[in-house]
């Protein structure tokens, strides 16, 4: 499976020019505890940072700043990782793993945004794989009991 066929596609975006506080609303509407930051060129959009929860506590509240007076770009990381939308689940199982990362980014072929995994969705994809795939063996058994029956 690809993880283009798990990653959360309805996520918050914004521009680098909107204010922190915006930006936090927009995390809470959408239960988020991370906003991709992006740039449009020709219709599409390309990730250019991301802002989370840290990034608001770190850059605002513990500095006592105004979140009104700050953007997004102000306080944002411009180093992120991402991955493709073709790449295995297991490879970003990986990625994640050894840099201890909650979420990444998923780009198309040509880089452009296309959604964002998190360990939460990854854990999700998982469990629903083993449900499916002990289902399976359950059915196999009962069908190989009855067939021994006969």
């Amino acid at each position: 499976m690809s993880v283009g066929a798990i990653c959360n596609r309805q996520i918050p975006i914004s521009a680098k020019t909107t204010s922190v506080a915006v930006a936090a609303k927009l995390m809470h509407v959408f239960g988020a505890h991370v906003l991709l930051v992006t740039d449009e060129k020709d219709g599409r959009l390309f990730a250019v940072g991301v802002l989370t929860e840290e990034d608001i506590v770190s850059g605002i509240v513990a500095s006592e700043a105004d979140p009104s007076a700050l953007t997004v770009a102000d306080i944002m990381s411009a180093d992120y990782d991402t991955v493709r939308e073709g790449g295995s689940v297991f490879d970003t199982i990986r990625l994640m793993y050894e840099k201890h990362l909650k979420h990444v980014a998923v780009l198309d072929e040509l880089g452009g945004l296309v959604g964002i995994v998190t360990t939460d969705r990854l854990f999700e994809s998982m469990a629903e794989e083993l449900i499916d795939f002990s289902a399976l063996v359950l059915d196999k058994r009962s069908r190989q009991r009855k067939h021994a029956s006969h």
